[in-house]
């Protein structure tokens, strides 16, 4: 059986970069239809799929997501929080003021990148990850931290 993939079920659908003037339409049906009738608005994008419609919008073209220069504060609490956490990008964004998941995904991978090649001098990150070149991720997840207590701890929380 051969895998067919969304783009090519819908005949022509693009698979280039959005331009300017699909950027603006996009705004506008946004506007127009809302953020959750992502068939209509692809529709109306002429060969675009909804998720490439909603992608675009959520990633990119949202005024509330911040495409701006991440600082060496939010590298520094992005490092300590994935250290603590680990690879959970929709939990770590809450930690800042409109960054996506991916944002934030996309980021540490860029970090870790600059870590390996020996590229830290350009932000600053903690030395002792600089010297082991890596960033550990946590060994016990945060859901077992708060739910596998010692037999014996306070379990009054768990009935009302």
């Amino acid at each position: 059986m051969l895998c067919v993939s969304p783009r090519q079920k819908i005949k022509g659908t693009k698979k280039n970069k959005f331009t300017a003037d699909e950027d603006a339409l996009l705004t506008q049906l946004v506007q127009n239809y809302g953020i959750f009738d992502w068939d209509t608005i692809a529709q109306k994008m002429n060969n675009r799929t909804p998720r490439q419609c909603r992608d675009r919008w959520n990633y990119y073209l949202n005024p509330n997501v911040k495409n701006r220069p991440w600082t060496p504060d939010e590298e520094n609490i992005l490092i300590e929080k994935y250290m603590k956490i680990g690879p959970k990008w929709a939990v770590l964004c809450q930690f800042f003021d409109s960054r996506t998941d991916a944002n934030v995904k996309n980021h540490f991978l860029l970090i870790q990148r600059r870590i390996k090649r020996g590229n830290e001098d350009s932000f600053s990150i903690p030395q002792k990850i600089v010297e082991k070149k890596e960033i550990k991720t946590p060994e016990v997840s945060i859901l077992e931290d708060l739910f596998l207590t010692s037999p014996g701890e306070d379990d009054s929380w768990f009935f009302c």
